[in-house]
């Protein structure tokens, strides 16, 4: 078999591989919200933060598959062993491209020129921002909702009108969502460090860097509030 197409089927692999691992690591997208309770069932903050959380999980999957299959071909164009070479190439590449869903796609691609890079890269910084201000302004929805209903199950547990396990099960629940709000700051800044790189890349004489220095701030802030959420709602079990 070739390098060719032992690079392709490889890639293949990668693709299925990644997309497999993202669908089902989604921990606020299955049909529950990780407690047990059903969809149905959810309150409108808590439904929105989870199909927030859904549409972020497709666009963050499309970024891995795009960073695995790209790191796959560099790791094998630049080892020895061209196998190995691929898949420590594509591990990293999902880990770079995981949370980067809409701008890791313009680190693939060629342009005719600086001008074309710079554009599709405002586009691409715009739609990632705009991604994560969505799904900020949920994560605020549901910590808010989700600290009042955790007060209310506080005083029944005092009351004995519930069980210590039922307000165990709801805290872990909310730890888990924590958890959630956290990565998501975490990535939010992956974002940002990399439109910062291409700023100071693609700037200069007649290159405006304007909309994505505006598109870096605005993600700064959706890590901010990622973070803000997540700790207030820590602060509460």
């Amino acid at each position: 078999m070739t390098f060719t197409r032992k690079t392709k089927k490889f890639t293949a692999v990668l693709m299925i591989g990644a997309m497999g691992l993202l669908g089902g690591c989604g921990t606020t997208g299955g049909a529950d919200n990780g407690g047990g309770d059903s969809y149905a069932a959810m309150s409108p903050a808590e439904r929105r933060w989870h199909q927030s959380n859904r549409q972020f999980n497709r666009t963050v999957a499309k970024g891995a598959v795009a960073g695995a299959v790209a790191g796959a071909l560099v790791g094998a164009l630049v080892s020895k062993n061209k196998v190995t070479g691929a898949l420590v190439g594509a591990a990293a590449g999902a880990a770079i491209g995981a949370g980067v869903g809409y701008y890791v796609a313009t680190k693939n691609r060629q342009y005719a020129n600086r001008e074309d890079e710079l554009n599709a890269k405002i586009t691409a910084a715009d739609q990632e921002a705009v991604a994560y201000r969505q799904t900020a302004d949920a994560a605020e929805e549901y910590s808010t909702w989700q600290r009042q209903r955790i007060r209310k199950m506080k005083a029944d547990l005092r009351a004995k009108r519930i069980t210590q396990s039922q307000y165990n099960a709801e805290r872990d629940k909310s730890k888990k969502q924590v958890a959630v709000m956290r990565k998501r700051a975490k990535e939010a800044e992956k974002v940002h460090t990399e439109i910062d790189l291409d700023k100071k890349k693609l700037g200069g004489p007649g290159k405006s860097t304007k909309n994505l220095a505006q598109s870096e701030a605005d993600l700064l802030r959706s890590s901010q509030r990622f973070n803000k959420a997540a700790n207030d709602l820590e602060a509460e079990l």
